[in-house]
C-alpha cells in the first residue's frame, strides 16, 4: 500500500493545471444540500477518481475527475490535507476531524493466475515447434496480473524467444490483449516435454508382488525417463520388488525380479527326468530365486550339489547331464 503525498501533488498538477472545471458552484449551504459526508474507502472502476466517489452528498461537482486512479488491484491512501483542499477547491463544506483522517481508494481488479497465462504461453510455443503434453514452469512462481474490471479478460503473448534444444523462453504477457495501455509482464521459464509411464501408488518392501491395483499412470519430465524406464505397466505387474520401491517414481527392470518362489535354506523337491522313468527326492536350496532361476541345491543323503532351475513353488529341476545321485 502506497501513502498518497506523492500522488497528490502528481494529481493536482494534472488537474488543477488541465481539468479545472469551468462549472465549480460556490459553498452549498446548510439549508439548500445536504452536509457532504467523507468515504472511507472506495473502489472505482474506472482510470479516475471524482468527487462523488470521495464525498457522500457532493452537489453538483460530484462527476468531476479530482485524481487518478490507481493502477489495476492497488490501492493509494488520501490524507486528510489532500482531502481539504479538494474539498475547499469544490466548494463543499467539509473539514476533516483531525490529521488522521484519510480515504483509501482501490481499483477494482480481476486477477489473472499463472494457469491461465500458461495456457495461453503454450498456445504460442506450439506455434514455434512445440509438440507433445507440456508442462512449463516460470521463473517467478507467484506470476499474476492484475486487470481493470471493466477490460476485457485477453492475454497476448509478445515477443517470445524459444530456445527448443534447452526449452527455454523469454516472453512479455500483455491483458488485455492487442491494448496499447495493457498490463505487461516479462516472464522467463523452462518448457518440458512429459512421458506417461507407470510408477507404484504405494511403497512395497523386498520380495512384495506388484498387483496391478498397485501401479497408476503419472506425467514426468522426459529428462527423468531413462533408456530402460518401463513404459508399459504389464511389463511390472506380477513382478516382486529387488528392493524397497517409493511410489510415484519410475521405473526400470533392474528394480524387480520374479517372485520368490524358494528360500535359501527350505526343502525342494528335486525332480530329475529321464527316458522311461522320473525320478524325484528332497533337496535343500543353498540360494533363494524365483521361476525360472538357477540355484544350488544340496542332496543331504549323499552331499552332492548341482544346479537346479526353479519351476514352482519349492519345486526344483536337474538337467541330465551325468550321474545325479538323487540318493
Amino acid at each position: 500500500m502506497r501513502i498518497f503525498p506523492s500522488i497528490a501533488l502528481l494529481s493536482f498538477v494534472l488537474f488543477w493545471t488541465f481539468a479545472w472545471p469551468v462549472h465549480a458552484t460556490g459553498q452549498a449551504t446548510k439549508d439548500d444540500a445536504a452536509e457532504p459526508a467523507l468515504h472511507a474507502s472506495v473502489t472505482v472502476g474506472g482510470q479516475y477518481v471524482t468527487l462523488g466517489d470521495l464525498f457522500e452528498n457532493a452537489g453538483p461537482n460530484a462527476g468531476v475527475n479530482v485524481a487518478y486512479a490507481p493502477a489495476p488491484g492497488q490501492r493509494v491512501i488520501l490524507d486528510a490535507n489532500w482531502l481539504f483542499n479538494v474539498a475547499r477547491r469544490y466548494g463543499l463544506d467539509w473539514r476533516p476531524l483531525n490529521l488522521k483522517t484519510q480515504t483509501i481508494v482501490e481499483r477494482d481488479s480481476y486477477v489473472i493466475y499463472g494457469e491461465e497465462i500458461e495456457e495461453e504461453l503454450v498456445r504460442a510455443l506450439r506455434d514455434q515447434g512445440l509438440t507433445g503434453e507440456t508442462e512449463v514452469v516460470f521463473s517467478n512462481r507467484s506470476l499474476r496480473l492484475h486487470v481493470a474490471a471493466n477490460q476485457p479478460s485477453t492475454i497476448g503473448i509478445q515477443a517470445l524467444t524459444f530456445d527448443r534444444r534447452t526449452g527455454r523462453f523469454v516472453a512479455t504477457v500483455a491483458a488485455p490483449a492487442d491494448d496499447p495501455s495493457a498490463q505487461r509482464i516479462r516472464v522467463t521459464g523452462r518448457a518440458y516435454n512429459l512421458v506417461s509411464v507407470p510408477v507404484l501408488n504405494k511403497r512395497l518392501r523386498v520380495g512384495d508382488v506388484i498387483g496391478k491395483h498397485d501401479v497408476e499412470m503419472v506425467r514426468v519430465r522426459d529428462q527423468k525417463v531413462k533408456n530402460d524406464t518401463i513404459l508399459d505397466p504389464r511389463e511390472m505387474i506380477g513382478l516382486a520388488a529387488r528392493r524397497s520401491l517409493r511410489p510415484g517414481v519410475p521405473l526400470t527392470p533392474s528394480q524387480m525380479r520374479e517372485p520368490l518362489l524358494v528360500s535359501r535354506g527350505s526343502v525342494v523337491t528335486m525332480e530329475l527326468s529321464a527316458p522311461y522313468m522320473q525320478l524325484t527326492a528332497q533337496a535343500k536350496a543353498l540360494q533363494e530365486g524365483g521361476m525360472g532361476d538357477f540355484i544350488r541345491v544340496e542332496n543331504p543323503q549323499s552331499n552332492i550339489v548341482v544346479d537346479a532351475e526353479i519351476i514352482g513353488p519349492n519345486r526344483v529341476r536337474v538337467e541330465q547331464t551325468g550321474k545325479v545321485a538323487l540318493r
